[in-house]
């Protein structure tokens, strides 16, 4: 890639793309926990690894070096002027595809984890419940006093699941919103990888085709 092009890539590839993933609607009751926080956030980088990314930031001019891991990525894939289109290709979309599979399968395991404990919220409400019925039972009690105990059951017991409900109304929300931050990313990503790998292709084809002109058989 030409230095001039660089600019560009600057502005197409800015480190606001490195933003968080979690939820910012404020009344969102659900929080990912902190490692799940930083997988989301890893997630949006194609950065392979950290030691690969650090041999590939020698390779780029120095006033590169303060930027996203994204951007010493995308200009090593295009540094070598004569490797072939279709190998930038394929490892641009083995990337995307290495990430999205990383991030389908926290996702899973993070829901696998909501799941479990909502289930082990409602196992421990149902069975105090059912606790507090039979202590009740086992002692004498006025009409008034059995009639406000089972108010009073349900009214706890329809608290609990309003919240159990708004909980998991969040925890999809939070899902929802990370989902399409991730897909946005790809996206631009996607786009800005099409529009260099076109350039890099006529720049190949302009360069054989004057070396053709110039070749002493002609």
């Amino acid at each position: 890639m030409s230095p001039a092009k660089i600019p560009l890539i600057f502005i197409l590839l800015g480190t606001e793309l490195l933003f968080s993933c979690r939820s910012s609607t404020k009344d969102n009751q659900y929080e990912p926990p902190p490692e799940q926080q930083r997988k989301s956030e890893q997630a949006l980088s194609l950065a392979s690894d950290r030691s690969h990314l650090d041999a590939l930031r020698k390779e780029v001019p120095v006033q590169t070096k303060k930027e996203n891991d994204d951007l010493a990525f995308l200009l090593q894939l295009f540094a070598q002027e004569d490797r072939k289109a279709a190998d930038i290709r394929a490892e641009f979309d083995r990337v995307i595809r290495k990430r999205r599979e990383t991030f389908d399968r926290d996702l899973r395991k993070e829901r696998e984890t909501f799941n479990s404990d909502e289930k082990s919220r409602r196992e421990q409400f149902l069975k105090s419940q059912s606790s507090a019925r039979e202590s009740f039972r086992v002692r004498k009690s006025t009409r008034e006093e059995s009639s406000q105990f089972y108010k009073d059951q349900t009214d706890r017991r329809n608290e609990f699941f309003q919240v159990e409900r708004e909980k998991r109304n969040d925890f999809e929300s939070d899902v929802r919103e990370r989902r399409k931050t991730f897909e946005d990313f790809v996206r631009e990503k996607q786009n800005w990888f099409n529009q260099e790998h076109r350039a890099f292709v006529k720049k190949q084809d302009d360069k054989k085709a004057e070396a053709k002109k110039t070749s002493p058989t002609n």
